[in-house]
């Protein structure tokens, strides 16, 4: 942001206080001389990230009702906070939110440190993260770049890059340093990022409505849609699997974590599956004396891999043990550790044909 943009800092403030939408990790707009919590402010923008608002705020609500503070978060269980998170996807996060509080727990006393670099230690926090928390919710003049700030720096500034260029990244910290150098730096940070959010969208920005298109480059020239150039899209990979949902004696068979062939979903527990399209003949030969069922087929996206293929039912299996890298968990256990949608798609796509041959 240049000069220009940073003396309307006040305006855009103002902006905010006006347009803000009341958020449930928000201060609410009567009380906004308070600061956030930091742990409410914390979860919040590990949720935010990569995942939409409105998408945030009912698991937000549910996740603080079940775990409202540190402790609890570190005494649950990962089952418990990826049951939580069902839906925002990138289940690691949660994982690293957990791993984080015991973290400050274990070493700060419960207490999140104040000191970038030291915070930035803490399991689940990065730098976005570690702004969040000293800007919002102790006051701090540390600076925010997220998606939305970025986009605002490049069409203030003109600049003719990709999203997530790293000479502009760094430049855009830079701006973002010094537009949250002022006595509010919390209303500073939350001022650019609702602005990104509400104004300064990534497709048909309102220009027309932006308290600071009297100082932005692109709003001048006409190229706000232009700017900034989307991120080139990494190719598409086909990863067509078979997947087997075996049962016996009340439990499923699932593959551990760590144990997934095709790097995707490598912290999860997984249904097994196989490399290309098996026949029926194929899969019984898996699982000799077990009843094969095929169940039909899905389709699933990952980042920019197409997945597809066939899901069966298999069982009651004969075998007792479980083959290498699987384990035997009983069917009332087996739906808090499937968190992901493909393992649901699978799961459904069995209970539809246990239901279509039920007599």
């Amino acid at each position: 942001m240049c000069s220009r943009a940073l003396e309307r800092r006040d305006g855009l403030i103002r902006w905010f206080e006006k347009n803000r939408r009341d958020l449930p990790w928000r201060v609410p707009s009567k009380k906004r001389n308070e600061l956030r919590d930091p742990y409410r402010s914390w979860v919040a923008e590990v949720m935010l990230q990569q995942t939409q608002v409105a998408a945030v705020v009912e698991k937000f609500e549910a996740w603080m009702e079940k775990l409202p503070d540190l402790r609890s978060l570190a005494e649950a269980t990962d089952a418990e906070v990826e049951r939580l998170w069902r839906g925002l996807g990138y289940y690691a996060r949660a994982r690293n939110l957990r791993k984080g509080a015991i973290w400050i727990l274990e070493k700060h006393g419960g207490k999140f440190p104040r000191d970038r670099a030291e915070l930035e230690r803490v399991p689940g926090v990065g730098p976005y993260s570690a702004g969040a928390i000293l800007s919002l919710a102790f006051g701090m003049r540390e600076a925010i770049v997220d998606g939305n700030v970025f986009r605002i720096c490049a069409r203030t500034e003109g600049w003719d890059c990709a999203v997530g260029d790293p000479a502009h990244v760094a430049r855009a910290w830079e701006i973002a340093r010094e537009f949250c150098d002022c006595a509010r730096p919390d209303l500073a940070n939350e001022a650019l990022m609702e602005l990104g959010a509400l104004v300064c969208t990534p497709k048909a920005p309102k220009c027309a409505e932006c308290p600071l298109r009297g100082s932005c480059a692109s709003a001048l020239d006409g190229r706000a849609q232009e700017r900034p150039r989307p991120r080139a899209k990494a190719p598409e990979k086909s990863v067509v699997r078979t997947w087997l949902l075996v049962r016996s004696k009340g439990r499923i068979l699932l593959r551990l974590p760590g144990r997934d062939p095709d790097g995707l979903l490598k912290d999860h527990f997984q249904i097994p599956s196989f490399p290309g399209l098996l026949s029926p003949a194929e899969v019984a030969r898996k699982w000799p004396g077990a009843k094969v069922a095929r169940c039909g087929t899905l389709k699933h996206s990952i980042t920019n891999h197409r997945i597809s293929g066939a899901v069966f039912s298999v069982g009651p299996a004969a075998r007792g043990r479980a083959p290498e890298g699987c384990r035997w968990v009983p069917e009332a256990e087996a739906d808090g550790l499937l968190n992901h949608a493909l393992a649901r798609k699978v799961l459904r796509a069995v209970a539809a044909h246990d239901a279509d041959a039920a007599p």
